[in-house]
Order: C-alpha cells, then sequence, then structure tokens
C-alpha cells in the first residue's frame, strides 16, 4: 500500500469481542491488536493509527466520524477502516 506524495498512512482498527447480548468473538480484539502490530512493525513508513476494542454503538459512531470527516485528512493520503465483530442490521 503506498500513499501519494506527501500523504499520510491513516488507520482506524475497531475490533469487537464481548458483547452484551450476542455470542462472544474472542479472536476479534486477537485480530485488531495483530493488524495494529503489523502496522507498527514498518518503522520506516509510519502509520497514525486509532484502535477501538470493544467499543459500543456511540463510541464507534463517534470514532467513524471524527477519522473519516477529519478537517486534515487530505486526498493524498492512504486510508485504512478494519473492524471485526458482529454485523447487525440496525432499525436507525
Amino acid at each position: 500500500m503506498q500513499r501519494r506524495e506527501g500523504g499520510r498512512k491513516m488507520a482506524l482498527i475497531i475490533g469487537n469481542s464481548n458483547y452484551e447480548h450476542l455470542k462472544q468473538l474472542p479472536a476479534c480484539k486477537n485480530d485488531a491488536n495483530d493488524l495494529e502490530k503489523a502496522l507498527k512493525s514498518n518503522k520506516d513508513d509510519a502509520w497514525h493509527i486509532i484502535k477501538k476494542v470493544d467499543a459500543n454503538k456511540k463510541q464507534m459512531a463517534n470514532a467513524i466520524q471524527k477519522f473519516f470527516y477529519n478537517p486534515k485528512l487530505k486526498s493524498e493520503d492512504l486510508v485504512l477502516f478494519y473492524f471485526t465483530g458482529h454485523g447487525i442490521k440496525s432499525k436507525n
């Protein structure tokens, strides 16, 4: 993955393993941690990483809003969004 000249590498990683009313998914938290570790291992080309683990709906919405509607985000930036957890269709 490469960014354009002058851009940054930015990642939002969300890994949800623990749920109040659904089956637990222990691997999801581990997947998020493993991805963060892999991105940080490339010291020559640093990633700016935001990671949320076991975030509720409001926390996820806030993180996504802040990440994608960041006024500092430029078209030259390379952006990675990663979510692991249950996918549920909401009535809202």
